[in-house]
């Protein structure tokens, strides 16, 4: 897959139907077997992002599934796993296959991203998601090419276990959150967070009460253990995960909007 920096590889089932996006962790930028010229050393310090390991994207894939309870956000299925296939050999090596770990996640059919819509289709409630898991994981590459946009909703279906048309309403438009590789950075590096949705009107908005009640009901602890029982995510991001949670769910409670939690989040732009 093209557009992006690291390795990406597009999965179809036997009927050439796109079903999947794998993303060797060894293969992301600056790790040792990127094929796109940025090539480096795993679990060293990224020179993508601060606060993030080489290698360490994979792993935050699938957390930002995790946390994304009930399917609010809508952050297509995703998990871990092992996989060998001949297209995955490295260049000059002489093995018939290669084992590659990195994350998959169920590819979601759309039209295009966010960055080729006007905002004014875009859902409140969809954005409000989007938007509190951002910041509870201090996501510093939530830019509008790492939404999908789906014109409407088609009943009943919906990436995790989120149902498109009771969060965006019948023929309302549809976003996806993709891209979550530079989440959780170290509490040492929270300098970078980047947020298209704070240009959206909808960010201006109060929160639903539904939205209120979901935020309330977070638990960073529980949360900070899942991650690091499962993903075994280290201390400096967990913490970073306890930060953004409180912030999210004292910021709202104090009846901020989401623009105003984003602004105490983001360097002003200059």
């Amino acid at each position: 897959v093209g557009g992006c920096c690291g390795g990406t590889y597009l999965m179809r089932n036997a009927k050439g139907t796109p079903t999947a996006i794998f993303k060797p962790a060894d293969e992301e930028p600056y790790g040792p077997a990127n094929p796109k010229g940025y090539a480096g050393n795993m679990h060293e310090a990224s020179a993508m992002r601060s606060g993030i390991p080489v290698g360490g994207g994979a792993a935050r894939e699938c957390a930002a599934y995790m946390l994304d309870h009930e399917g609010l956000a809508g952050v297509p299925s995703t998990t871990m796993l092992r996989i060998t296939h001949s297209t995955l050999l490295s260049p000059g090596d002489d093995a018939e296959v290669e084992l590659k770990v990195g994350s998959l996640q169920r590819y979601q059919e759309h039209e295009c991203t966010v960055e080729d819509v006007g905002v004014g289709v875009f859902p409140v409630d969809i954005v409000h998601a989007i938007g509190a898991l951002d910041v509870r994981t201090f996501n510093m590459d939530r830019n509008s090419d790492n939404i999908l946009y789906t014109p409407a909703a088609p009943t009943g279906t919906g990436p995790g276990s989120r149902s498109m048309t009771a969060m965006a309403g019948e023929g309302k438009a549809l976003l996806t959150p993709i891209d979550h590789g530079y989440i959780l950075p170290s509490f040492r590096h929270l300098e970078e967070v980047e947020a298209c949705w704070l240009q959206w009107p909808q960010a201006k908005l109060p929160f639903s009460p539904r939205t209120l009640d979901y935020i309330a009901a977070l638990s960073a602890e529980a949360d900070a253990e899942m991650l690091r029982t499962t993903l075994a995510l280290s201390e400096e991001c967990l913490l970073s995960l306890f930060l953004g949670t409180t912030l999210l769910q004292q910021s709202a409670a104090a009846g901020l909007t989401l623009f105003d939690i984003g602004t105490l989040m983001a360097r002003p732009p200059h």
